[in-house]
């Protein structure tokens, strides 16, 4: 008996180490996001309100991305959400009803602080760095979502838990993304097309809309509204 249980606690420790080990090894793919940030030109660094956006990028989309990790993780674990019924139950529509409402909510508060930087390089600035953050911000988040749900799809279906596995994986993920985009948005919005910073704040406007059409279409009252309270203090 004292045999078994023996033999019980150590399978049990082993498959926790393996699997913390692998989502600890996954941290260090975050190089990439910071071989991506090098590349920036010389050019762009010229303005200064690009060094102090980034962390805030990074920041808010790392709030959000982890919330929707964790509650997704949960729900898997205790069978609110099955896999092979992604599809079907209110739970994950109202799960992502929610993050949506957050997305609007951290790039409305996020913009605000991030047009307050980019003003030390005038109101222009300000302008520009705003349109880069929501930008940023909003197609990352919704470039994260679905991988979300496929790296906690895989986690539960190979035997592993979710709520270790998921986070790990998509905080690198989401780092690299971030910068990726961040990058591509100073090319777009900074350029010598003086019609750019119309299109980007035409670009914020449509994907903000297309959120709050989302959400009307997904949103589900108990699991939403208990998401989005829970969440709106730590975004």
């Amino acid at each position: 008996m004292i045999t078994e249980r023996r033999g019980a606690v150590k399978e049990k420790y082993e498959k926790q180490l393996k699997e913390s080990s692998l989502a600890f090894s996954a941290g260090f793919l975050d190089v990439l996001a910071g071989l991506i940030i090098s590349s920036v030109s010389s050019d762009l660094v010229s303005n200064p309100w690009i060094i102090g956006v980034l962390p805030l990028v990074l920041t808010v989309s790392g709030s959000v991305s982890g919330l929707f990790a964790g509650n997704l993780s949960t729900m898997i674990n205790v069978g609110t959400v099955r896999v092979d019924r992604l599809a079907s139950g209110p739970h994950l529509k109202g799960l992502i009803a929610a993050v949506i409402a957050l997305n609007v909510f951290a790039a409305m508060i996020g913009g605000g602080l991030s047009f307050l930087v980019g003003l030390a390089s005038g109101f222009t600035g300000g302008i520009l760095a705003m349109n880069v953050f929501i930008l940023t911000f909003l197609i990352t988040s919704y470039l994260t979502m679905p991988l979300t749900i496929v790296i906690a799809s895989i986690s539960y279906r190979r035997g592993w838990d979710p709520d270790v596995m998921t986070y790990p994986f998509l905080s690198t993920l989401a780092d690299i993304l971030s910068c990726g985009i961040y990058v591509l948005s100073l090319s777009f919005v900074i350029s010598a097309d003086s019609r750019a910073v119309l299109i980007g704040e035409i670009s914020n406007a449509g994907l903000i809309c297309v959120s709050i059409l989302l959400f009307l279409v997904l949103y589900d009252r108990p699991v939403s509204l208990r998401i989005v309270r829970e969440g709106a203090a730590s975004v």
